[in-house]
């Protein structure tokens, strides 16, 4: 009777300690990378090719999080218009990923306003 008193005290000191083990590690996420989308609301289509500074933001969010590298794509929604952007800086892999996406109006040289999203992928070690 002592012994199954004693294994079971074992058992659910064990249970505790792995559940609070779980609980630290799973409550810690990395909120830490942060990324201004503002330089990707102020793109706009020209020509029918989406335009505007995205290399320095880039390379500033890689330099800033300490991050292998990042890929920014931007696509224009619907059929009216295919402008699409891909842009990458430092290199796109690494032992973790994590990715920002958003919706947001962009303005066409023709007056227009189209419904565009965007994704960033963006990998660390």
């Amino acid at each position: 009777m002592e012994a199954m008193v004693a294994l079971m005290m074992v058992s659910i000191a064990l249970t505790a300690f792995l559940g609070m083990l779980a609980y630290s590690e799973i409550g810690e996420s990395d909120d830490t990378i942060t990324l201004e989308t503002r330089f990707i609301e102020d793109l706009q289509i020209v020509d029918g090719e989406i335009v505007g500074e995205t290399e320095n933001q880039l390379d500033r969010f890689v330099e800033k999080n300490g991050l292998n590298g990042t890929r920014l794509t931007v696509k224009a929604a619907g059929t009216l218009s295919d402008a699409s952007l891909v842009r990458t800086s430092g290199t796109t892999e690494g032992n973790n990923v994590g990715t920002f996406t958003g919706t947001f109006p962009i303005d066409s040289d023709d007056g227009r306003v189209f419904a565009a999203s965007y994704e960033v992928v963006y990998w660390w070690d």
